[in-house]
């Protein structure tokens, strides 16, 4: 399947292993106050994990240039949504996929080091 118009919403283990679950963005740009409320209206196709690595492989994917990190009430959804506003950029606003990858990943040194709370 050509997954160019697609970009992975979620990654959930299941007992094959896991999936990614892509959604057809199709040139859709990422303007709403968070990923989910933009990925919850667009088609669905799930992969395996393998899958998902070999057409990267094959196809590379968008460096990030930069990411904001951020505590709670800081101001961070308006300037994720001021980014947002120009076309150059392409703000993904707490992506699950992202996490749930970390989670999968279950590495102990990431967990034990300082400063970082425990999942």
């Amino acid at each position: 399947m050509n997954l160019s118009q697609w970009g992975p919403a979620r990654v959930r283990p299941t007992d094959r292993g896991p999936r990614v679950e892509w959604r057809c963005a199709a040139g859709r740009r990422f303007t709403e106050p968070f990923f989910e409320d933009t990925v919850r209206r667009l088609p669905a196709h799930v992969t395996s994990i393998e899958e998902a690595v070999a057409w990267a492989g094959v196809h590379g994917s968008l460096a990030p240039r930069g990411f904001v990190f951020h505590g709670s009430r800081c101001g961070s959804t308006l300037l994720s949504q001021m980014l947002a506003a120009l076309p150059e950029n392409r703000v993904i606003s707490e992506p699950p996929a992202l996490d749930e990858i970390l989670r999968l990943l279950d590495i102990p040194d990431i967990r034990a080091s300082p400063g970082c709370a425990p999942w």
